[in-house]
Formats: C-alpha cells, sequence, structure tokens
C-alpha cells in the first residue's frame, strides 16, 4: 500500500514538474481563488436566519427556555425586550419538541418520580401534600387543553380521609383559575367543575368554584331550577347570537368584502307548545254523541177527598158540602250533557326557537380599495392639488349604495324578513407610497461568485492542456562576429574617411542591412538582463 501510495506520489510530482514557473503559478492562484470563494458561498447561504418563536411574560421561563435550546443544540436568540425568543427558521419543529420535553414546561410542578422520592423521614401528612401537590398539577395540564384555556391554577387543601370515619363524608373545598381567551364558552365552566369534583371525590359541586382572569366567577355550585333555567337561557342567547353573527361575517367575506361587522337581536321563544287532541265516536248504530252526563226524572200521584180536618165535621151542618172525589198528577225531567271534539293545549318549558319574524339584525360591510399616486394621475385627480393634500382630504369612509340582491341575499340567509334587516356598505380608501423593492444583493453575489468560479476553471484547464509553443532561437551573435561578418563582406568600395569611428562606422551600416538580425541580438540581451 506504502508503495502504491510512493509511486502515486511520485506521479503526481512529475506532472508537476511538466509545468512552467507560469504555469505553477496562474494554478495555485486559481486554487486560492477558488477556496475563497467556496467559502464566501458557504458563510452567505449557510448564514443562519432567525424567525420569531415565541413570547415569554415570565424571565425565570425565558431562561429555562434559552437553556433548553442550548442543550439541544439549536440555534437561537433572545431579543432586546428579553422576553422574545428567534430561533433557526429551519429547525422551529425541533425547539417545539426540545422546549416540550424539557424541565422549562413543568411550570414547577411536581414529577412523578418526585412525588415517590420518600425515605424513613417522610411522614404520612408529607405524603398526602406531596400527593396533593403532584395531582394539582395534573389536573392543570388537562384542564389547559380544553378550548379556550391558555392556562389554569387548582387549589385545594387536602383531607386525610381515612382518619376517621366522619372524614369520608367531607367534600373537598377546590378553587379553580383560569386564564382564558375569546374561544372560551361559559358553559365549559360547569363541565371543568363537575370534572375536578369527580377527580377530587367529592359528593357534590357545592364545593367547587372557577374564575376567570377577570375575577368573573363562572360558576358558583349548583342553582335552583328558576335560576338554573334563567342561566341556561342567558348561555343559550349568546351561543345562538354568536353562530349568527359567525356565520353572517364569512358571508359577507364571502361576497367580496373586507370587513363585516354584525349586531344581531334575536327574540328566541323557549317554550315548546305540546298539542293534544281528543276526538269522541258515538256507538255503532247511534245517531247521537256520547253522554257526559245523563239525568232524567219522572213522578206521578194521586188522591181522595174527605172532610174537613179536625172536629168540625162532628158538627151538623145545615148546607151541604161537597167532601168526595179522587184526582191525579205526574212529573217528567230529562236532563242530557253530549262529549264534543276539544283541544287541550299544554305549555312545556324549554331551549330555544328563534322568532325570525320579531328578530332584527344590523350589518355592517366594508370594502378596502387601494389608490397609487400613478392610479390618481392617470384617472386625472390630482389636478390642482397634491398626492399628500389629495390623502388628507379623501381619508373619510365613502358609503356605498346598497344593492337590493345583497339584501335579499342576507334575508334568505338568515330567514330574517328584509324589512328588519338594516345593510350599511363602506369603502375605506388606502393609498399605498410607491416604494422602490431592495435588490437582493446577496443573490447578486451569490450568482457572481459563482461565474467567476466557472470562469478560472475554464481558463486553468485551457492553459494547462494548452501545448507550449516551441520557438526555435537563433544563435546568439556577439558584436565581435557581427563586426567581423561585416567586414568580410565590405568592399574597399564603401570605406569612408570620415570622423566618425570605423566601429561605429560599421554599426550602423550592419543595421541598416540587417534588422532582423539586430531584432534578435537585442531580444537575446533582454532575455539574458530581465530573465
Amino acid at each position: 500500500m506504502q508503495e502504491r501510495l510512493k509511486a502515486l506520489l511520485n506521479k503526481v510530482v512529475e506532472l508537476w514538474n511538466k509545468y512552467t514557473k507560469k504555469q505553477k503559478a496562474i494554478i495555485l492562484s486559481t486554487i486560492g481563488v477558488v477556496v475563497i470563494m467556496i467559502v464566501l458561498l458557504v458563510y452567505f447561504l449557510g448564514r443562519t436566519t432567525y424567525v420569531r418563536w415565541q413570547v415569554y411574560d415570565d424571565l425565570v421561563k425565558v431562561q429555562a427556555v434559552d437553556e433548553a435550546l442550548t442543550q439541544a443544540g439549536i440555534a437561537h436568540k433572545i431579543g432586546d425586550d428579553s422576553a422574545t425568543i428567534y430561533v433557526d427558521s429551519k429547525k422551529t419543529v425541533q425547539a417545539n419538541i426540545a422546549v416540550i420535553n424539557s424541565p422549562a414546561m413543568s411550570d414547577g410542578r411536581m414529577s412523578w418520580s418526585d412525588m415517590l422520592d420518600n425515605d424513613m423521614s417522610t411522614t404520612n401528612a408529607d405524603k398526602i401534600q406531596k400527593n396533593a401537590v403532584y395531582f394539582q398539577g395534573s389536573l392543570e395540564q388537562q384542564i389547559e387543553g380544553l378550548l379556550g384555556v391558555e392556562s389554569a391554577k387548582v387549589s385545594y387543601i387536602p383531607i386525610d380521609r381515612t382518619a376517621t370515619i366522619l372524614d369520608e363524608e367531607k367534600d373537598i373545598q377546590c378553587s379553580v383559575s383560569l386564564r382564558i381567551n375569546s374561544e372560551f364558552k361559559n358553559s365549559a365552566a360547569e363541565g371543568i367543575a363537575t370534572y375536578v369534583a369527580n377527580a377530587l371525590g367529592n359528593r357534590s359541586l357545592d364545593t367547587v368554584k372557577v374564575i376567570d382572569q377577570y375575577g368573573n366567577l363562572l360558576y358558583n355550585g349548583p342553582e335552583d331550577e328558576d335560576t338554573a333555567s334563567l342561566s341556561k337561557q342567558m348561555a343559550m342567547q349568546k351561543e345562538v347570537s354568536d353562530f349568527y353573527r359567525e356565520q353572517m361575517i364569512a358571508y359577507g367575506l364571502q361576497l367580496g368584502y373586507d370587513y363585516a361587522e354584525v349586531v344581531p337581536h334575536l327574540e328566541i321563544n323557549y317554550d315548546q307548545v305540546e298539542i293534544y287532541q281528543q276526538q269522541y265516536f258515538p256507538a255503532e248504530g247511534s245517531e247521537q254523541g256520547l253522554y257526559s252526563s245523563f239525568k232524567q226524572i219522572q213522578s206521578e200521584n194521586s188522591g181522595q177527598g174527605g172532610d174537613v180536618p179536625g172536629t168540625d165535621s162532628n158538627d151538623e151542618n145545615d148546607y151541604m158540602l161537597q167532601t168526595g172525589g179522587t184526582g191525579r198528577s205526574s212529573y217528567d225531567e230529562t236532563q242530557a250533557e253530549y262529549l264534543v271534539d276539544n283541544t287541550i293545549t299544554k305549555t312545556i318549558k324549554e331551549s330555544g326557537i328563534v322568532d325570525k319574524t320579531a328578530s332584527s339584525m344590523s350589518i355592517v360591510l366594508k370594502r378596502l380599495r387601494t389608490y397609487t399616486k400613478d392610479d390618481l394621475e392617470r384617472l386625472g385627480q390630482l389636478e390642482g392639488t397634491t398626492w399628500e393634500d389629495y390623502i388628507v382630504n379623501n381619508r373619510e369612509l365613502k358609503t356605498l349604495t346598497l344593492d337590493p340582491a345583497i339584501l335579499t341575499a342576507f334575508s334568505n340567509a338568515t330567514g330574517i324578513p328584509e324589512s328588519n334587516l338594516s345593510i350599511l356598505l363602506y369603502e375605506i380608501p388606502e393609498y399605498l407610497e410607491e416604494v422602490e423593492e431592495g435588490f437582493n444583493w446577496n443573490l447578486l453575489l451569490t450568482i457572481v461568485l459563482f461565474i467567476i468560479i466557472i470562469a478560472l476553471l475554464v481558463f486553468v484547464v485551457f492553459r494547462v492542456s494548452k501545448p507550449a509553443e516551441v520557438v526555435e532561437t537563433e544563435p546568439e551573435l556577439s558584436v565581435e562576429k557581427l563586426l567581423a561578418t561585416t567586414k568580410e563582406n565590405q568592399s574597399l568600395e564603401d570605406i569612408e574617411f570620415s570622423e566618425k569611428s570605423e566601429t561605429k562606422r560599421l554599426i550602423e551600416k550592419f543595421v541598416d542591412e540587417n534588422p532582423d538580425a539586430v531584432a534578435q541580438l537585442l531580444r537575446n540581451w533582454l532575455s539574458d538582463d530581465w530573465g
């Protein structure tokens, strides 16, 4: 193996020695420039881009998150406000995972291992207190997972139900503090109280209270029937109003408007009417209806005449009296009441039906329209005024004409009559300054560096692979040889007597007759002096 490496090294040295000094200098300088270019590309292309990741209101938590990200090897930095954390744009998911699995997310809550970490000095009261602390943290995590709950705090004093039999009948007093947002539904407070009471082993909800961050009492225990019914009706009223509001806002945005505001006034009837109808049919073959009551009275009397009662009949009369004869009388009475068809109406209180004929709704739709200076100049709006003055004089909302089709559309969508709908249309002018987009110098620099690197590589390959030009050099001629040659070829006719020296005259004549030889001679001199 060493012999192969040595042979390879010898080949490389042999190949390197074939190049001239000038070619070697070009190769080395090109390699240096390419290395510098590659370093610059790696710097610009691999430079970390930070994005806003999380904002915390607790400096202790910021420090814990900073330590967690540092241990995970994720590039990050803390903003000037000491609350905002910026992370590498390519590692936001890794940052979330690193922080979730770190102690920074424990919020000081006791872990399962901490609860089980007991020794001989740990009393039963200590164990109960540690269990309560762990259980509070567990309940808080479960509640924070609900929709609309940002954070939760559960507080209660534990009871040792194993001390006496009477303690088994006691309910634990518990308070729940919630930090909620707009997505939270008030009806969920009772569900949270029920969950907490059941987890604590309470027999009722009387000892569980729930409040929000504004101090509003969301749940104060079970209510009586009338109060509970009123509370449910108010909650139902809000939920139904929110439903109509959200639907109409979404519908307004779908119609092409940028903003929509809806204020519904709904009449909700919480009474459900149940109708029972009773029908009575006569017996078969009967021509009359059924009796509800029937009464018939019949009586008959008969009698015979006699003397006048008393002692008067013992006296003798001197005149004749009619004292004989008989009489008869009868009485017949019938009372009858018939059953007729009737309707029985029963009203039952129940949750709500919207009375759409009695309900009303106000809707405001706003459309955003942008203007630029060029647009207004093309429209001729800036004649006689400036761009700044036009903005000042035309920044108010513009009322638009209501299309009857829009009113009909909302009426059909809600079921509320058009006469009970009020729709206002506005246009919001927005004036945009023409801002020149910044040039992407990083992209330009990257392209230029790539071009330079490729050009250098092509140049080196061309120069190295180009065969060296062989120049046949003429033998150097000394001055003495030139003079001798000139002297041999000189005839007697050319010799003249003058003030010039003979050597100088011979040189001038040689230059005039042999310019190529003189040029070659000068090149040789220059090569000797500068080479």
